[in-house]
């Protein structure tokens, strides 16, 4: 598995769900860890549960709170919102 492939992991209790365009991989480590060793510049924790892959943002609904990836889309907490903001406008 190629780590720029991963469009969003997911927080599934013990278990990450880490999702590709083409497949879902099912990895044990915690959420933080995971967007620790993929780069933090790259991978963005959006929801207690979910971090994306910044380079695969296509839009930002900021009404419904929704960050689409293309095909996929993840929830984008209110906590969060304000520093994933700050990040997109250096991309």
């Amino acid at each position: 598995m190629n780590f720029s492939d991963i469009v969003y992991l997911e927080a599934d209790g013990r278990y990450i769900k880490g999702i590709t365009k083409k497949k879902k991989y099912l990895l044990r480590r915690s959420l933080q860890d995971l967007i620790n060793r993929l780069g933090k510049h790259q991978f963005v924790q959006t929801h207690r549960s979910y971090a994306l892959n910044l380079k695969l943002v296509t839009n930002v609904d900021l009404f419904e709170y929704m960050v689409y990836l293309g095909e996929f889309h993840v929830p984008l907490s209110k906590r969060s919102k304000k520093g994933f903001l700050k990040l997109l406008e250096v991309i």
